[in-house]
């Protein structure tokens, strides 16, 4: 089985986008932060791509970073597309997306590991855990426990069908998406927005026509959180426990701080 461990970095500073009209034309401007947010830098970047190197050699998996914009019209995140349909389009049997702002922390784990058992299924989403605005807290327990997700497209597992690449494509046919400022206008809405049946909704649950495409895994599989002291975002989020596969430094505030922290403890555990 050919794979394929993806990511992308764009250092340099901070670009600004055209702002456009509802003609089309460009009204102004804005700054893009839809990846380096929350101080997130390219020395913690170097960091997450020797942890990438690491695991891909230990496995023999390719190891592909992008480090240029692919598309100047859009914010930054929408070149995962871009890269997703690339690689789709080469020889690989699965290709795994995994953002830079990762760490993997199990390095025993592969990832045909997530394929068994749904090796059916064309992609698989890393989920998370996220609650109503008005949710009741202890309602909310008993909800995470019937399986209630949302995906997040963080840590992506996908399998090289002509279903997968028609999705994507698609994905990034969501123009609508492109005009809102982060955390709208991601290419995670628009992926959110056709898992969800074409409605603009956060999916709780994979629409009936996607069900046999998608299949959203649970946090600790391939998603799990940091814990930065917040005792409301722990109690929502499945938070990295050790034996997890993969930390996602997902809305951490001092990012490099944190990623620091757990590179450290990484490199202690080599030795």
């Amino acid at each position: 089985m050919k794979i394929v461990v993806a990511t992308q970095w764009f250092p340099g500073k901070t670009p600004i986008l055209p702002v456009k009209n509802e003609l089309g034309m460009v009204a102004g401007t804005q700054l893009d932060h839809s990846l380096n947010r929350f101080g997130f830098s390219s020395v913690s970047a170097q960091k997450a791509i020797e942890n990438k190197s690491w695991y891909t050699d230990k496995h023999g998996y390719d190891l592909y970073i992008e480090d240029k914009i692919l598309d100047k019209d859009r914010p930054r995140c929408w070149s995962k597309i871009k890269i997703l349909l690339k690689l789709l389009d080469q020889d690989y049997d699965y290709v795994f997306w995994s953002d830079i702002d990762t760490l993997i922390l199990n390095g025993d784990t592969k990832i045909e590991d997530r394929i068994i058992g749904s090796s059916n299924v064309d992609i698989l989403f890393g989920s998370e855990w996220t609650p109503d605005s008005d949710y009741d807290p202890n309602e909310w327990a008993d909800r995470i426990r019937e399986g209630d997700k949302e995906l997040n497209c963080g840590n992506i597992l996908i399998k090289n069908t002509a279903w997968s690449k028609k999705f994507f494509e698609d994905v990034y046919a969501q123009k609508q998406f492109i005009k809102e400022e982060w955390p709208w206008g991601t290419e995670q809405r628009a992926v959110m927005h056709l898992v969800a049946g074409k409605r603009p909704c956060v999916p709780r649950r994979v629409h009936s026509h996607m069900k046999k495409h998608v299949k959203f895994l649970d946090q600790n599989l391939m998603n799990s959180y940091c814990d930065y002291g917040n005792p409301q975002f722990n109690e929502t989020y499945h938070i990295y426990e050790e034996g997890d596969w993969i930390m996602h430094l997902a809305g951490v505030p001092n990012r490099d701080h944190f990623f620091d922290v757990w590179f450290q403890k990484w490199k202690q555990s080599l030795k």
